[in-house]
């Protein structure tokens, strides 16, 4: 009967997918529709496609009565049906009657839950005090069982150390040793790497030494300092008047002349180097250095037809006058030697 129905609505939705689509519906008007075209009289529903035939049921008090009846036997909807014997009728449509309620559920009698209290049987003393020993015997039991376990902890703790420590130290033996392995073939490769070159410096002839020296890469000199003073070097024309110079005042040139020049107009304040000629500085340079003098107290001492300053030494002096005009009293000997052997100590 289920399958009955289910493809009377099938076919109402397909008459209506073909005819208009369900663009235009909602689950309201749908169902409107559906009812509609399955139920167009109050009252009556149309089964088709039944192997009996088609059915028009009509939905009567009589009819739902009788239904009413059958299901409360415990009859379903179909054996209800079948019960009242319809028969098909393709000319003139049959009216039977559809059930609408359903039977009532029967209720179950009410019960209530009964709670039993465990009453336990009262101990004697010898009882409970075999129960206190064994518990007290399961509490040391539990406690010796902790304390074993802590006991194997600590010994399972100090063997992994004391193996992690064996490890370390087997681990730093081993970094010493390939260390000192390392050092020694080091030292290997170095000694027949020069027992090798020795070798080959014997073998070696003067066209070979010459060919690795010039393999040998060239040493890079360092950047010059810049320099920082009056005068670097003389040039060629500088040169030519620094022998000029000397040449005038009939000075003989040292080897390290030009270079005590350069020290000495390097050693001026810029300010002196420039207030003069290139050539004064040069002529000071060759210029002799001014006697030394001193104060010192003399006698006057006539000798061979000249006069002479004796000191209280027995240095003699003698009164010069110089181009520019100066007097300087210039040591030319000692009295009782040389020249002066004859000459006497002054009174």
């Amino acid at each position: 009967m289920t399958s009955i129905i289910i493809n009377n609505f099938y076919r109402a939705l397909l008459r209506i997918e073909e005819e208009e689509g369900f663009s235009k519906y909602n689950a309201k008007t749908l169902a409107v529709r559906l009812v509609d075209d399955l139920y167009p009289e109050d009252g009556y529903i149309t089964l088709e496609d039944d192997p009996r035939g088609n059915f028009r049921i009509h939905m009567n008090d009589t009819f739902l009565d009788r239904m009413k009846a059958d299901i409360a036997k415990g009859l379903s909807i179909s054996d209800a049906l079948e019960s009242h014997g319809l028969e098909p009728d393709e000319k003139s449509k049959q009216v039977v009657t559809v059930p609408i309620a359903e039977p009532e559920p029967v209720k179950a009698a009410d019960t209530k839950e009964i709670k039993v209290k465990e009453v336990k049987p009262k101990l004697t003393k010898e009882q409970k005090e075999a129960e206190k020993a064994a518990k007290e015997a399961e509490k040391a039991a539990k406690e010796a069982e902790k304390a074993a376990k802590a006991e194997k902890a600590a010994a399972d703790k100090a063997a992994k150390e004391a193996k992690a420590k064996a490890d370390a130290e087997a681990k730093a033996a081993k970094a010493k040793a390939d260390a000192e392995a390392k050092a020694a073939k080091e030292a290997k490769a170095k000694a027949d790497a020069e027992a090798k070159a020795a070798k080959a410096s014997e073998d070696t002839s003067d066209e070979d030494i010459k060919k690795l020296k010039e393999a040998e890469p060239k040493k890079v000199a360092p950047p010059k300092p810049k320099f920082v003073g009056n005068m670097e070097k003389l040039t060629p024309t500088h040169d030519k008047l620094f022998k000029k110079v000397a040449a005038d005042l009939k000075v003989e040139m040292a080897a390290d002349a030009k270079k005590k020049f350069l020290a000495q107009v390097n050693a001026l304040d810029n300010k002196d180097f420039n207030a003069k000629k290139l050539e004064e500085h040069m002529k000071a340079f060759f210029a002799p250095p001014p006697p030394e003098t001193k104060e010192e107290e003399c006698s006057p001492v006539e000798y061979k037809g000249k006069s002479y300053w004796v000191s209280g030494d027995g240095t003699v002096y003698e009164t010069q006058i110089q181009e520019d005009g100066e007097e300087i009293d210039k040591n030319v000997g000692k009295v009782g030697m040389a020249y002066f052997a004859d000459m006497e100590m002054p009174a």
